[in-house]
């Protein structure tokens, strides 16, 4: 859908653009399929697709409803580009909640009623400022645990914040 209404105005570029958007969406699909978990995990690594997607897809609603056309092309040029590498990135973002249990769980809850409703009453403008505070979360997360644990941003490929479940078992059982 971007393709169609921006990105392929860039020509040659365009279609590198939405290519490297693909690619790194297949990229992470096979890395979480190569490690995927039978227990109980604790978030994503790296950036969902579906959020990646919705987060183009929604700034392209929302540019037409704010502007009646597809406005800032550099910026959708630098959402294109950032939501490719935070697919592949090992930054954990939030998973659903799983139960009213906990406090965090409560106000994940919370978060979802409140998008709904605002989804409902004008989507075109509520999506996108979700879905990129979605994004804006799992990165200010990991920039206060990356400070707090006296790490440093120098090192492009991290392990996760979050101790994750994983289940050891011998091969042969």
């Amino acid at each position: 859908m971007v393709y169609s209404f921006r990105l392929k105005d860039l020509g040659k570029w365009g279609w590198v653009l939405g290519f490297v958007f693909v690619m790194c969406g297949a990229f992470r699909l096979a890395r979480y399929n190569l490690g995927a978990r039978t227990g109980p995990h604790d978030g994503f690594e790296g950036l969902p697709i579906p959020a990646a997607a919705s987060l183009l897809v929604t700034y392209t609603l929302f540019s037409f409803e704010m502007w009646g056309e597809l406005k800032y092309v550099r910026l959708l040029i630098a959402m294109t580009l950032v939501t490719s590498g935070l697919m592949v990135s090992t930054i954990p973002f939030e998973d659903k909640p799983k139960s009213w249990r906990s406090r965090k769980d409560k106000l994940k809850f919370l978060y979802l009623f409140v998008g709904a409703i605002a989804v409902l009453v004008d989507m075109s403008m509520t999506a996108f400022p979700l879905i990129l505070g979605y994004i804006a979360y799992g990165l200010v997360l990991e920039i206060i645990d990356t400070i707090s644990s006296g790490g440093s941003f120098d090192h492009p490929i991290r392990l996760p914040r979050r101790k994750r479940h994983v289940e050891h078992t011998e091969p042969w059982q």
